[in-house]
């Protein structure tokens, strides 16, 4: 058997996508997944028959998306630096992820200020819109505010 053929891309709206195209003894499978920050899901299964195939080589053979941790670990501490990285979500009313000393926390435009957000409601987002950006907090539409060091619009 030869080994299965991978194609990953990150569509203008949404998470990074895969498809797979493997052999079997029956014929070929193609899996479609999709990337939710943490795993590859299954989102399609279908069986094909006498597939073609033409790519020009690709440098990256086996790109794995960032997962949650990995980006969470490099989000600056905003109780720390002035310019700290940060999450950006590239929606029409952007999101906003920053790392304090003890919480992760969310800024869009409708709020305030930051609202505490969780590994998993993270996960979710990053189903729905997938991985963000990580840029420097003066990349955002946001800015830090002088006297109490909460992020604003």
């Amino acid at each position: 058997m030869t080994d299965a053929i991978v194609l990953q891309w990150t569509p203008s709206h949404g998470p990074r996508r895969k498809t797979t195209i493997k052999p079997t003894d029956e014929g070929w499978i193609r899996t479609e997944a999709q990337w939710d920050g943490h795993q590859w899901h299954k989102t399609e299964i279908d069986q094909i028959t006498k597939p073609t195939i033409f790519a020009p080589a690709h440098k990256d053979s086996n790109p794995t998306p960032r997962g949650i941790d990995m980006l969470i670990n490099r989000l600056g501490d905003a109780d720390q630096y002035h310019n700290p990285a940060v999450g950006l979500f590239k929606t029409p009313s952007p999101i906003v992820i920053t790392k304090t000393t003890d919480k992760l926390q969310y800024h869009t435009e409708q709020l305030s200020s930051g609202h505490p957000i969780t590994q998993h409601s993270l996960r979710r987002l990053i189903q729905r819109e997938g991985v963000p950006t990580m840029v420097l907090l003066s990349e955002t539409p946001y800015s830090r505010e002088k006297h109490c060091g909460a992020i604003s619009r």
